[in-house]
Parts: structure tokens; C-alpha cells; sequence
């Protein structure tokens, strides 16, 4: 994530944490990485935050059933 300088990294679900870390020390800046429960959480985020052009990595477990992230995040309306 930090050498292929996104705009944000999403971490969605639990044990997350590591990914976040080691973006961190290869030099992604702590604004870059936000982490959140639940997909749903992360959609939100992404309406608000993000912009046409952002370059954004989600990672997550597949337990999170991260498709609903895009499913929510490119519709409107609270998830």
C-alpha cells in the first residue's frame, strides 16, 4: 500500500491490525489507513471521504464479505 502510494487503506474486520502496522513502517502516513468493524462502517467513510481519482485498497478477511463494501459504498443512502 505505501509503495503504491493510495490514497487511503481501508482495514475492515478483526485482526486487521498487523496490515495496518506494516503499511506504517513501509511509510504509508497514519491519515492513509483507517480501520473499521464492520464493511458497512467502511462504506460510510468512503462516501464521505472519498474523491473522483482516489486510488483506495480495502483488505479485509473474507468473513467480512467485502463486495458489500463497493455494493455500499456506490449507493446512496446509510448502510
Amino acid at each position: 500500500a505505501a509503495e503504491c502510494r493510495v490514497d487511503v487503506l481501508l482495514l475492515v474486520g478483526e485482526g486487521v491490525e498487523a496490515i495496518g502496522e506494516g503499511a506504517r513502517q513501509a511509510g504509508a502516513p497514519p491519515p492513509r489507513i483507517e480501520r473499521f468493524a464492520e464493511a458497512a462502517e467502511a462504506a460510510a467513510f468512503l462516501r464521505a471521504h472519498a474523491a473522483r481519482g482516489d486510488a483506495v485498497l480495502i483488505k479485509a478477511s473474507r468473513g467480512v464479505a467485502l463486495e458489500r463494501v463497493e455494493a455500499a459504498w456506490l449507493q446512496p443512502g446509510d448502510e
